[in-house]
């Protein structure tokens, strides 16, 4: 037998109103299952210090394969959701018991994670799992957007490129699909000793930046693998569900404070701030192509192009992407 993890970090407030996303979170990972029978998925709850009651809502879920933590905050915690990822991360590579039987202990194979307010897709934990090895490391896939608002927005999506050094340049913070992220255990260690090397950290995930901790960690695990000489995996299909803004871990910040954050997760792996730019420009163009061409046309003609764009380019991604839109609708009724 072996196991997969998921660590699934919360903070709940009476302010933040994360209760009822997080137990579609939950709800969405009981839908998880192994077509190897000779493998168990294990969801670890972090809670990270909620005011509200997280314990009663796992055990409410009723899913054995579910199991809560909670890890106690220090006065002097940043607001951010590191910590809770680090300690989750701790109970699987110290196997502990408290999380663990004995044998899921003794075969802790890959670890992944689920925000608190995301949604995982039917089917994938195995089909990220189907494409793990200690060969490769590491796996990622698509993932799609959405609001409570306006449903499905958009998919995310990256061009899988084999030689871990050039995808290490093209690793930026607006085209790499994050929580995808799938590690292998061993190498989730060699991660770990790794950034404890070069910057000081204790754990895989900074815990002194309040905003793109995920960012920082995708480029953390491709530095590791480029020195290591690790390949990794993609798997060209959406696997997990981000809904956008809601708050959680990390402080809420402002659009200038998450800029500043992403240029200092850039900064300290040493890619170049023009870079970034570029980056940003051609992933704007890239998601919205059809749309950009409008540059081109005069300013007085945008403003009465754009409610056309509004009306029109939701239907037509809902109906492109229709088994998409009616799962995600599923899982949130």
């Amino acid at each position: 037998m072996y196991t997969v993890a998921i660590i699934l970090p919360v903070y709940a407030t009476p302010e933040n109103k994360r209760l009822p996303y997080f137990e579609q979170a939950i709800r969405s990972f009981t839908r998880q299952n192994l077509a190897n029978t000779n493998a168990v998925i294990v969801g670890i709850v972090v809670d990270d210090g909620s005011e509200e009651d997280v314990e009663s809502a796992v055990k409410q879920c009723k899913d054995s394969r579910i199991r809560y933590s909670r890890r106690e905050r220090k006065p002097d915690d940043l607001a951010t959701l590191s910590n809770a990822m680090n300690f989750g991360i701790e109970l699987c590579l110290n196997k502990s018991k408290d999380v663990f039987t004995s044998e899921e202990a003794d075969e802790i194979a890959a670890l992944t994670y689920l925000c608190s307010d995301d949604l995982l897709r039917n089917g994938s934990i195995e089909k990220r799992l189907g494409k793990l090895s200690r060969d490769t490391s590491f796996v990622y896939s698509d993932f799609a957007m959405f609001s409570d608002k306006n449903g499905m927005e958009y998919i995310k999506k990256m061009d899988f490129e084999p030689d871990v050094s050039k995808i290490l340049r093209k690793c930026r913070a607006f085209n790499f699909p994050h929580p995808t992220s799938m590690w292998e255990i061993n190498f989730l260690q060699k991660i770990k000793e790794f950034v404890g090397r070069k910057y000081g950290q204790q754990g895989v995930f900074d815990s002194t930046i309040t905003q793109r901790e995920d960012i920082d960690s995708s480029l953390s695990t491709f530095e590791t693998a480029f020195q290591l000489g690790f390949g990794i995996s993609y798997v060209p299909a959406v696997s997990y569900f981000t809904r956008m803004d809601t708050g959680g871990i990390s402080s809420n910040g402002t659009e200038a404070e998450k800029i500043y954050y992403e240029h200092l997760v850039q900064e300290k792996h040493g890619t170049a701030d023009e870079q970034l730019k570029t980056a940003k420009i051609m992933g704007n163009l890239k998601d919205d192509l059809p749309w950009s061409l409008g540059i081109y046309l005069p300013e007085k003609i945008k403003p009465t192009l754009r409610p056309i764009k509004q009306f029109i380019k939701p239907i037509l991604f809902r109906l492109q992407h229709k088994e998409l839109v009616t799962e995600l609708s599923d899982l949130l009724n």
